[in-house]
């Protein structure tokens, strides 16, 4: 029979099992995306920021040479992995910095799925695992969509911004060149070949053409 204190325990116990589920749903990618990037915030907020990154991306590669000894499991990847995708993130400077992050976690969490897949067809763990992996996957998946498509959402921004006809100039004018020649033939004769055309460079001594004139040696 539960005592008045152990059910306060119990539900304090209940109250932060929630908490920390709330916290760990926050989305990867935060809907205020047009934040500036580190470099923007401070020398020391930003080298704070890269050394969290750095950090985090350490101990998931350790993680991931235990998991390959057989010292831990596939599911032992997905806290580190969780924390190093989510400092890199904060760390990026630009919004196609996050796109490419995104890009290079989905494909780890796609092969992290598959072997999780393996490891359920191989009798050697648990459907669970599988299901967290593919949930892990389809979460890095939903933020590289949002951060995609605020990308495209930008330049079709940028796009528009540049083809506003407030911004142009339309002027009509001939154009001419700067310096320009009228070639004669010293005599008149029948256009025997022509070895350069309008638009052609040419330079000093080049032969233009070729004339045959038969009364020059009649």
């Amino acid at each position: 029979m539960l005592t008045c204190s152990s059910r306060s325990s119990l539900a304090a116990i209940v109250i932060v099992a929630i908490a920390s589920v709330l916290v760990d749903q926050r989305p990867l990618v935060s809907s205020d995306d047009d934040a500036p990037g580190t470099s923007a915030q401070g020398p020391r907020l930003e080298h704070l920021l890269k050394e969290r990154a750095a950090t985090a991306r350490k101990a998931l590669d350790l993680t991931i040479l235990r998991m390959k000894a057989g010292a831990v499991g596939t599911d032992a990847l997905r806290e580190p992995a969780r924390l190093a995708l989510e400092a890199a993130l904060e760390a990026a400077d630009s919004k196609k910095e996050r796109v490419k992050i995104l890009e290079d976690f989905r494909a780890a969490a796609k092969d992290q799925e598959k072997l999780a897949s393996g490891l359920v067809k191989a009798g050697q763990s648990d459907e669970s695992n599988l299901l967290a992996a593919r949930a892990e996957r389809l979460r890095i998946e939903i933020a590289l969509e949002r951060a995609q498509a605020g990308q495209s959402e930008n330049k079709k921004a940028e796009d528009k911004k540049a083809a506003d006809p407030k911004d142009v100039c339309i002027l009509r004018g001939v154009v001419e060149a700067s310096a320009s020649a009228r070639l004669f033939g010293r005599v008149t004769g029948v256009l025997q070949a022509q070895r350069v055309h309008i638009g052609d460079r040419v330079k000093t001594r080049d032969i233009l053409a070729e004339l045959d004139v038969p009364d020059l040696f009649g």
